[in-house]
């Protein structure tokens, strides 16, 4: 009986296969908050991340009360949350549109590097309700407010 020898090359193709097919894509997000009482007005949203492809992900926000300064910044953080996920640094909102019983979804675009040309990066010559700014945001200006930080150790 003859054997024959594989060689590295094709273990190695194998195995960076193996590893691609092994990684499951991270989960939806889904950020929600109910918060009455306190002083101010009860913040009540749902931020879901509803589908997800290689550049971008269509996000649908509930808003049944709140401020709009708190309202914001956990819309703002459910779209960190998602770029996190995916593992991209950038986002910008793409296009955003309200539906019935006020419910907005909105497409926003994720990149791991800076983009350049945002309009042809993502197509946006087919994009319906395009936003006019088109302004990429970096995750990393919002590490301070949203990751999570390890406080420090008494000594």
């Amino acid at each position: 009986m003859r054997y024959i020898q594989p060689s590295p090359i094709l273990c190695a193709v194998f195995a960076v296969f193996a590893s691609y097919a092994s990684a499951a894509p991270a989960p939806l997000i889904l950020n929600e908050i109910h918060q009455t009482g306190g002083q101010g007005k009860p913040l009540d949203l749902r931020v879901e991340e509803v589908s997800r492809d290689a550049k971008t992900s269509t996000v649908e926000i509930r808003f049944v009360s709140g401020a709009s300064v708190p309202s914001s910044m956990f819309i703002m953080h459910a779209i960190y949350d998602i770029a996190r996920a995916r593992g991209d640094r950038y986002f910008v909102k793409l296009s955003e549109h309200v539906g019935d019983a006020g419910k907005r979804t909105m497409l926003i675009g994720f990149s791991r590097e800076k983009v350049v040309d945002v309009g042809s990066y993502y197509d946006t010559a087919h994009i319906q309700n395009l936003d006019g700014k088109l302004e990429q945001l970096d995750t990393d200006m919002f590490d301070l407010v949203f990751k999570k930080q390890e406080l420090p150790k008494d000594k």
